[in-house]
């Protein structure tokens, strides 16, 4: 049985401009993981598409995170106001064409939000 506090997962899709991807992830690493850690986003995988991209095409990168359920999902958004924050994603603007935050449950977990909204609303 599943329920609120099955993780909730947040998928980042930054589309990078050409010879963007290095300075971006070390620019990521250094600013905005540690805040994110801190606001109990927990990084699960950091993926690169193309593989390999041509030196005139940029490369998308994907951020997925896993947030502790409901209370996870909160403690985020409740964060986000933060002027670093909003830093951030202004400088991103250097490096990205364009960028997208999508959420997400597995099929099993679905059944469970979807209760917790309806105690919740």
């Amino acid at each position: 049985m599943s329920h609120a506090n099955d993780p909730i997962y947040l998928i980042d899709e930054i589309e990078l401009r050409p010879d963007a991807t290095d300075e971006f992830l070390a620019a990521f690493r250094a600013r905005y993981l540690p805040g994110a850690r801190d606001r109990g986003m927990e990084l699960v995988h950091t993926w690169i598409t193309p593989p390999e991209s041509p030196p005139d095409a940029g490369a998308t990168v994907l951020f997925v995170w896993a947030l502790a359920g409901v209370p996870g999902f909160w403690r985020m958004r409740s964060q986000n106001a933060a002027p670093e924050i909003a830093e951030w994603w202004r400088a991103c603007e250097d490096y990205c064409v364009r960028r997208t935050r999508r959420f997400a449950v597995t099929p099993e977990a679905r059944a469970g939000f979807s209760a917790a909204g309806k105690v919740h609303a």
